[in-house]
């Protein structure tokens, strides 16, 4: 009798491990780039760039350069909050040198959007190209 429920425990152990162990395996974070553009003076691809993050929705803005100018994330994506999609823009003023990070909350499966430039004083420029993944 010990040895059969012992038996019965064990399969539902091992079933129950083999559960998780799929449910984790789905679960793959994704990380997307891009990087500012061009303007008619100016090759802004190396003063910054931008990433998303699929595990947790985190977009990022990294300024790599002493240019004075801010880089910033333009993100295209459908928040829970309304389930329409929307234009986000973010910008890292803090300076050469410094990451700064924007936490979304995005419906499951539905696309995102990034894209990078640059920006002084409100006004953004050199943008990069699109790149885009899925929450």
């Amino acid at each position: 009798m010990i040895k059969r429920r012992a038996a019965a425990l064990f399969t539902i152990l091992a079933a129950c491990l083999c559960l998780s162990s799929t449910a984790q395996a789905s679960a793959v974070e994704r990380v997307i780039w891009a990087r500012p553009g061009t303007d008619f003076l100016h090759d802004y691809t190396n003063s910054g760039r931008v990433y998303f993050a699929t595990d947790g929705d985190h977009a990022g803005a990294y300024d790599d350069d002493t240019d004075g100018y801010s880089v910033c994330v333009e993100v295209w994506g459908t928040p829970v909050s309304t389930g329409v999609r929307t234009q986000f823009h973010r910008c890292n003023s803090d300076g050469n040198g410094t990451r700064k990070d924007w936490n979304f909350d995005f419906i499951e499966n539905t696309d995102v959007t990034i894209q990078a430039s640059m920006s002084d004083d409100g006004v953004s420029w050199a943008y990069g190209p699109m790149n885009s993944t899925v929450a």
